[in-house]
C-alpha cells in the first residue's frame, strides 16, 4: 500500500522540476532577446550619429577645401602663363568631379581678358 501510493510523486516531482526549469529557460531567453535588441538599436544610434555628425562634416570640410582650390585657381594670374597652360589648366579643372557637386567659381576680371588668348 505505501509503495502503491507514492508511485505517481516521483514523476510528478520531475514533472515540476521539468517545469520550472522551462519557465526559467523562457524568462532567461527573453531577456537575453530584449537585451540583443537594446544593443541592436544602440548600434543603429552610434551609426547614424557617426554618419550625421562626422562623415557629413568631413564631406562638407572636403568641399570647402575643393572651392577653394577652385577660387584658388580662378585666381592665378593667367596672362602669366603660356595659352598651353592655360588651356591645360582650364581642362584639368573642368574635368575634374569635383567641380560638378561645387557651385562654379566667379572669374575674376584680370581672368576675362585671358579667355580670347586661350581659345585662340
Amino acid at each position: 500500500f505505501v509503495l502503491a501510493s507514492f508511485d505517481g510523486d516521483l514523476f510528478q516531482g520531475l514533472n515540476l522540476v521539468v517545469s520550472l526549469f522551462d519557465e526559467e529557460s523562457l524568462h532567461t531567453m527573453a531577456a537575453a532577446r530584449s537585451d540583443n535588441r537594446l544593443f541592436f538599436i544602440l548600434y543603429l544610434l552610434v551609426v547614424v550619429c557617426f554618419y550625421l555628425f562626422l562623415f557629413r562634416r568631413w564631406v562638407a570640410a572636403a568641399r570647402l577645401r575643393a572651392s577653394r582650390g577652385l577660387e584658388f585657381a580662378n585666381r592665378v594670374p593667367l596672362r602669366a602663363l603660356s595659352a598651353l597652360e592655360v588651356r591645360a589648366l582650364r581642362v584639368f579643372m573642368a574635368s575634374s568631379a569635383v567641380t560638378d557637386a561645387l557651385p562654379a567659381c566667379r572669374p575674376m576680371r584680370s581672368c576675362r581678358g585671358n579667355e580670347k588668348q586661350a581659345d585662340a
